[in-house]
């Protein structure tokens, strides 16, 4: 008798069990409840404001502040644990040991915060539709608002899974995960802030222009894509090389950069919303762990001829991420350049950023040689050093002049001058000092790392792992 399957099965098991856990969970449950009686007050007051003759302008300020504290505070919140509740009551090896990726982990949680988040959308489009007989609306806008703040609450939600990825590898001390989640919740919050104040979503109800809507529908899908691909790398197995998905998604960065530099946008706002994720790409490239891996060696050299030749620049670690670093870096200026040819000092920019980034990379290498995990030792050097270069830029009239002349073999102070005021030839050599000093304590190092991968794969051809001989299974001629 054949089994008739049940309509879940074919679906995600992750998406299944996710969404039903939401949907039974007391906080999904109290918001959508609190939601409901938060609209229809919203409403109701609204109908006695046009009843009296009052403006509702004030209504429909409180109707977006709540609509937008749903959609982009509280439901993209919730993914801030999904990644490390599942570390904390051990049931993370249970779901690896199954047949399911990484990614297909990461991307079914998402997926049901995602479901949930329609849900409470759908729950509110009759609200919202019935104040458009209240008069004063513009409906096709406020449909665009909406969209896009729906745009925006898929985007936090991958943001926040991939921070709980980030909380779940502390998993030693408590402590450790709870600065993960403030640093994190910081980040989350600059990101809203910076798009809120673009928007002005809550001083007024905001001319909406279709522009921003296809800037969002390109570059959102992808940021989302890249969100989660970090958080799939975090409790990933280390065969699975996603440092490579990682770097090529920068690529698809630089390519939808300049693809929309041929647009009508605002090209400050186009080139923010590139270099921030490939910051986020560099320093996950440069302070990567190095892993010899055959299997990945095998992939890469099995690939196109495209990935063949630019296999280097996509292998795990440091090493490779600095190779990376550069030739993306050369590619975001040249973009730059082309867009802004009368921009001066590009070269002092090109110089501050790479001593910046590199800088904190060659200390750790230099100090601490035998350490594989240079990830935290990069961080803590990184920070002390713009504090540093704070304080002594903020105290610039009170220090000695002498002390300060010297300020700028610091890379990041030349880099945080140079949008200020033009940078002189003297102050231009001393980060340029600086920063070719990095190159060559970091170079032998590439150069030794290359070694080892091209021995890896000249075993691997030795051994024929790579073009293996087919099976000869034709009888023989008689």
């Amino acid at each position: 008798m054949k089994i008739q399957k049940d309509k879940s099965d074919y679906l995600s098991p992750v998406l299944v069990k996710e969404l039903r856990q939401g949907l039974r969970s007391k906080v999904f449950t109290g918001w959508f409840l609190l939601t409901q009686i938060l609209m229809i007050g919203t409403v109701i007051m609204g109908l006695i404001a046009v009843n009296a003759g009052k403006s509702t302008e004030g209504y429909n300020g409180l109707f977006w502040s709540m609509v937008g504290l749903l959609l982009l505070f509280v439901l993209p919140g919730r993914g801030i644990h999904s990644i490390s509740r599942e570390v904390e009551q051990n049931t993370m090896e249970l779901v690896m040991l199954t047949r399911l990726t990484a990614w297909r982990i990461v991307f079914g949680k998402w997926l049901s915060y995602g479901s949930q988040i329609l849900l409470l959308f759908s729950s509110i489009l009759p609200y919202f539709i019935l104040r458009y007989y209240l008069g004063g609306i513009n409906l096709l806008a406020d449909f665009k608002i909406f969209a896009i703040l729906l745009i925006l609450s898929m985007l936090f939600t991958s943001m926040a899974i991939a921070q709980s990825a980030y909380v779940s590898k502390t998993k030693s001390k408590r402590s450790s995960s709870r600065v993960s989640q403030v640093v994190g919740s910081i980040i989350f919050f600059y990101f809203l802030m910076m798009i809120l104040g673009q928007m002005r979503i809550f001083r007024r109800m905001p001319k909406v222009d279709s522009d921003l809507i296809l800037f969002l529908m390109i570059f959102c899908p992808l940021l989302i894509v890249f969100m989660l691909t970090i958080g799939a790398s975090k409790i990933a197995p280390h065969a699975e090389n996603y440092s490579a998905r990682k770097r090529w998604i920068g690529f698809a960065f630089l390519l939808v950069c300049a693809l929309l530099f041929l647009t009508d946008l605002e090209k400050n706002i186009v080139l923010g919303c590139t270099v921030v994720p490939m910051l986020i790409i560099w320093v996950e490239a440069i302070t990567e762990d190095i892993k010899m891996i055959p299997s990945i060696s095998q992939n890469l050299l099995t690939g196109n001829r495209l990935i063949k030749r630019l296999r280097f620049l996509f292998y795990p670690g440091w090493c490779s991420g600095l190779l990376y670093f550069v030739t993306t870096l050369i590619i975001l200026q040249a973009l730059t350049g082309m867009k802004y040819p009368d921009s001066e000092n590009m070269l002092a920019h090109f110089v501050a950023i790479i001593g910046t980034i590199i800088m904190p990379l060659a200390l750790v290498t230099l100090c601490f040689p035998s350490k594989k995990s240079i990830y935290k030792f990069y961080w803590i050097i990184q920070v002390c050093v713009l504090i540093l270069v704070v304080i002594l830029l903020a105290a610039k009239d009170e220090v000695d002049s002498k002390i300060m002349d010297y300020i700028y073999l610091l890379p990041s102070a030349a880099l945080f001058t140079w949008e200020k005021r033009g940078m002189v030839i003297p102050e231009m050599t001393m980060p340029l000092s600086t920063t070719i000093i990095c190159i060559l304590i970091l170079a032998p190092k590439v150069k030794k790392n290359i070694q080892k991968i091209r021995e890896i794969e000249l075993n691997l051809e030795q051994n024929k792992i790579l073009t293996p001989e087919p099976l000869n299974l034709e009888p023989p001629n008689p």
